[in-house]
């Protein structure tokens, strides 16, 4: 083939995987090796791996270099063509999601059967992934952050590189807080905590709470704050009465109406009513979103 024919059909192959294309793809083509060796050593291409070649649109960096060991080690330039057996996961994973600030020294994958590598810059983990535990980043199959979260705990990640990766894991797009609490539960014995209250509230003395949940603190103390400042407004002359051991019954009771008709009242403010009845609303939609990632999740994932 041409050098240009070859280089045009290189062009549009590259767009599948952001500038970069396989010997395989290629031959699928009428590309051969014979056309890549020559289109590399004119510079119009960069062998980056074996079986991996960049295009001069293709952009450089950390992610182009993850994305050429995955394009090696799956054999595959179509990450979307079927279930993928190599997904990226672990430190590699964290850096995909922008979680915590670990920095990858090794691309890591994830893949179902065991897999050995000359590559000292790679590393596999076996284990098997279900649909629900795999997502796309920037067209890579990647392991979802609560997988990530999880591989991560299990490993000798120390928890201040945790704790960061779990206040970025609440700000992280499609995430359901519900199903995050929930491999917080699984990842807190991992570090001798008991549950995810222990862990969050663990985690976010280290790195600082995240403004989704200091957002939803305001909103609670918004509509709780008015009705702790009248209950203790009512509950005064009650505390007055207390310290009077001489009340008889008859007085207690005297003493006691008055509190609870203010209570009452207090409770029936329409102001109020709306504020509680906005924050019901709020935490009920926030608890449907979460059950039907839940019910998606749980219909994904094989049982």
């Amino acid at each position: 083939m041409k050098a240009y024919d070859a280089l045009t059909t290189l062009v549009e192959l590259g767009t599948e995987q952001d500038g970069l294309v396989t010997t395989a793809r290629a031959r699928e083509f009428g590309v051969t090796p014979v056309d890549l060796k020559r289109l590399t050593d004119t510079g119009h291409v960069t062998r980056l791996r074996r079986g991996v070649y960049a295009l001069p649109s293709a952009p450089p960096g950390p992610l182009q270099e993850l994305r050429a060991a995955w394009l090696e080690a799956s054999g595959r330039d179509r990450s979307g063509a079927e279930p993928p057996d190599t997904v990226v996961s672990h430190v590699s994973a964290a850096a995909m999601h922008s979680l915590g600030d670990l920095i990858p020294q090794k691309h890591e994958f994830t893949s179902p059967r065991r897999r050995q590598t000359i590559h000292p810059d790679v590393t596999f983990h076996r284990s098997g992934l279900s649909p629900a535990e795999c997502t796309m980043v920037n067209g890579l199959p990647v392991t979802t952050v609560a997988r990530t979260l999880e591989d991560l705990a299990a490993t000798t990640t120390d928890f201040d590189h945790f704790s960061a990766m779990v206040k970025d894991a609440f700000s992280a797009p499609g995430v359901s807080f519900g199903a995050l609490l929930r491999t917080l539960d699984r990842c807190a014995p991992h570090f001798g905590l008991e549950d995810h209250s222990e862990l969050m509230t663990e985690a976010f003395e280290r790195a600082g709470t995240p403004p989704e949940l200091e957002a939803l603190e305001k909103v609670v103390r918004q509509a709780v704050q008015p009705i702790a400042r009248r209950a203790a407004e009512h509950l005064a002359p009650l505390t007055a009465a207390l310290k009077n051991s001489a009340l008889t019954a008859q007085r207690w009771d005297r003493a006691l109406a008055p509190t609870l008709v203010g209570l009452n009242s207090s409770l029936a403010d329409e102001r109020l009513q709306r504020s509680l009845q906005k924050l019901a609303a709020d935490i009920t939609a926030a608890e449907a979103t979460a059950a039907l990632d839940d019910q998606a999740s749980e219909k994904e994932t094989p049982r």
